[in-house]
C-alpha cells in the first residue's frame, strides 16, 4: 500500500536514485506482527491493553517528532515544494 501511494503521488517528482531510496525504506517497514512481537516482553504475560498503551505511547513520539520535522520544514520554506 505504501509503495503504491508513493508511485502514484511523490514519485514523479523525485530523480532516479531518491525513487530507489524511497524503495528501499519501504521494503524496511516492519508488519504489525513484528512490531506486536518487539512490544511484548517474553518474561512476562503482556495482554491486548498493556500492548495498545505502548503502541499510544509510541505514536504520541512519532506525532511529536513529525511536528519539530514540519516546523523546520515551515521555517525553511520547504512545505510547498511539488
Amino acid at each position: 500500500m505504501c509503495q503504491t501511494s508513493y508511485e502514484r503521488t511523490l514519485s514523479k517528482h523525485h530523480s532516479w536514485i531518491v525513487r530507489k531510496c524511497v524503495g528501499v525504506a519501504i521494503q524496511l517497514f516492519v508488519t504489525r506482527d513484528y512490531l506486536l512481537n518487539a512490544i511484548r516482553n517474553e518474561k512476562e504475560a503482556v495482554n491486548e491493553d498493556k500492548i495498545r498503551e505502548a503502541i499510544a505511547r509510541l505514536v504520541a513520539v512519532m506525532e511529536n517528532v513529525y511536528t519539530r520535522v514540519q516546523r523546520i520544514y515551515e521555517s525553511r520554506n520547504i512545505l510547498d515544494l511539488p
